[in-house]
């Protein structure tokens, strides 16, 4: 028995994990059985008959649990990223193990995981996850200063080399309104961000989304307001005249962003499909549903914005 082919670690879960075996023998049944190395969980299993060489992709059992979320906390952070460690035993034969993460593109080493350009606003009180990926157990390190003359220092050893560095804004004084992030590695810089950072304000309304990159995004929408829509539907008509057989309500939220350059509002503009999205609001994430079925870009290279609906809830009562 042996594997003819392992994926490699941080293959893109979308792109499948496929794992090939000879099993060297007279076909016959195959007993294969996925496991998460570290817990010991046992992610699926599957039976195959009459074979002797074959192959599995084991990302439908994986992706499980491997959704990426948004991290907020009143302290910026470095962590190791959400991963799985995955083994596929074939007939009781162990592979290699194999590393998966959120990732949902190839990366290369190092670099950041994200669909946002290097210069960002973000609202004072949010915080900034930004993916990494970098060789294993390299040190990270990373340099944050504000206009205001502060600054911070963090340090991490990573061991996968998939982190997530958190930056908070509460780090900081009120009165910023610029940050500039320098991400290291191994004394070999990674990347420089640089934040606009914007008050907090009663119209200013922060979501965060997962992005086709698999990591996650944020953004501080500077218009936002809240509209209530009812719809209601008559069932039938009697001698005693119409009535309402339900009442469907749903409160929207309006946000338009700034007028942005173009690798901003493309980011901007996966909101609309993007699989999850939150609304950030007192340190906590809410999931919402974005009610916005298209977002319209202008063609030229001029600056644009985006302007969508987001649903913070639905309610329909019978009657």
């Amino acid at each position: 028995m042996k594997f003819t082919n392992i994926p490699k670690d941080f293959t893109p879960l979308c792109e499948g994990l496929i794992f090939e075996f000879d099993t060297e023998e007279v076909a016959g049944e195959v007993k294969i059985k996925i496991v998460d190395s570290k817990t010991g969980e046992v992610l699926g299993c599957k039976h195959l008959y009459d074979v002797t060489v074959g192959k599995i992709d084991v990302a439908p059992y994986v992706e499980h649990g491997m959704e990426a979320t948004p991290h907020i906390d009143q302290n910026s952070s470095i962590a190791e990223a959400s991963l799985k460690h995955v083994v596929v035993y074939v007939n009781g034969e162990v592979s290699p193990e194999v590393v998966v993460s959120t990732n949902r593109r190839s990366v290369a080493l190092p670099s950041l995981v994200t669909t946002m350009p290097h210069r960002r606003r973000i609202a004072y009180g949010s915080c900034d996850n930004i993916a990494l990926h970098i060789e294993p157990e390299a040190m990270i390190n990373i340099y944050a200063e504000a206009d205001t003359g502060e600054s911070l220092n963090l340090s991490y050893q990573t061991l996968s080399g998939a982190a997530t560095v958190m930056l908070s804004t509460l780090d900081f004084n009120p009165e910023t309104r610029s940050i500039e992030l320098q991400i290291w590695g191994n004394d070999v810089e990674v990347a420089t961000i640089s934040y606009e950072v914007v008050p907090q304000s009663a119209t200013v309304t922060s979501l965060a989304w997962r992005s086709s990159a698999g990591s996650i995004e944020q953004y501080p929408f500077p218009v936002s307001r809240s509209v209530i829509q009812r719809i209601e539907r008559i069932e039938a008509t009697t001698a005693q005249g119409e009535f309402t057989s339900s009442c469907r309500s749903e409160k929207l939220v309006q946000m338009v962003s700034n007028y942005e350059n173009r690798a901003t509002i493309a980011a901007l503009a996966e909101i609309v499909g993007a699989a999850r999205v939150w609304l950030i609001d007192d340190s906590q994430a809410h999931g919402v549903k974005v009610a916005t079925s298209s977002v319209s870009l202008d063609s030229a290279e001029s600056p644009d914005r985006v302007e969508l609906e987001v649903r913070l809830w639905r309610r329909e009562e019978g009657f």
